[in-house]
């Protein structure tokens, strides 16, 4: 049987790989000292995760406490045994990245519709869309410029 082979990379470009893949990050915050976890599409580009939402709710609330945050990302998840009637010999393949950094708000419009069309770029491979200006007054967008990222790919080798 084939070994399973585990690599970790603190590369970004390697990390990229998997990032270009995914459709939805966890954007985990801390709430006074209480984790705070968050599925969110995203967009990406090297440094930064971007990420959106309306105005109001709990995570903006968490995030003016605590700008610093992570991000994580799953992708290729499948279960894998030796033997199927022993739960030890039971593990998951996967590729996932881990990152973490400080939030920053966006403010100006002109940045808000650049940074929306990354995100929609992750989704539909298009870019080019036009945003009225009643909805970029409106939406909430932000980004985690990366301090640290790590990628674990773990495949048969």
């Amino acid at each position: 049987m084939p070994a399973i082979k585990k690599n970790i990379s603190f590369d970004e470009k390697v990390a990229a790989e998997i990032i270009n893949q995914a459709k939805v990050c966890f954007l985990a915050l801390s709430e006074n000292g209480k984790p705070y976890n968050v599925p969110m599409n995203f967009g990406y580009e090297p440094g930064y995760f971007y990420l959106h939402t309306g105005p109001g709710g709990k995570k903006l609330e968490v995030i003016k406490q605590n700008k610093y945050a992570s991000i994580a990302i799953s992708i290729d998840e499948k279960l894998h045994f030796r033997n199927e009637n022993m739960a030890c010999s039971y593990s998951m393949l996967y590729k996932s990245v881990v990152a973490d950094g400080e939030i920053e708000f966006i403010e100006e419009n002109e940045e808000k519709a650049r940074i929306l069309n990354i995100i929609m770029k992750q989704y539909t491979r298009k870019d080019n869309y036009v945003y009225g200006q009643p909805s970029l007054d409106n939406v909430i967008v932000f980004k985690l410029k990366i301090n640290q990222i790590s990628s674990i790919t773990r495949i048969f080798g």
